[in-house]
């Protein structure tokens, strides 16, 4: 079975037991007869995702961080943050 087709039929098996044509036990029954593992569609509904990452086999597509400063920025920038913060620093002898 092709991904798309496999991808439709769950769309239409989630449909019916969104529905409540199909109950949670013939739903998941279905899923396993799918080869679809029922907790990786379980349960997910109102979770909160603070970073999605997709995977695709051994493939994981990451969102980019921010980019890097070269070496001399970001040194300059560390510099003037600790002078900044101890600026009012008592040194005692």
């Amino acid at each position: 079975m092709s991904e798309q087709n496999l991808q439709a039929q769950l769309a239409q098996l989630r449909q019916l037991y969104e529905q409540g044509l199909l109950s949670e036990a013939n739903f998941r029954a279905a899923l396993a007869g799918l080869g679809v593992d029922p907790a990786a569609v379980f349960a997910q509904q109102g979770q909160r995702v603070g970073t999605q990452i997709n995977v695709a086999g051994d493939v994981y597509a990451v969102p980019p961080g921010p980019p890097t400063l070269d070496a001399d920025t970001a040194l300059a920038r560390y510099l003037r943050h600790i002078i900044e913060a101890n600026r009012r620093l008592q040194l005692q002898g």
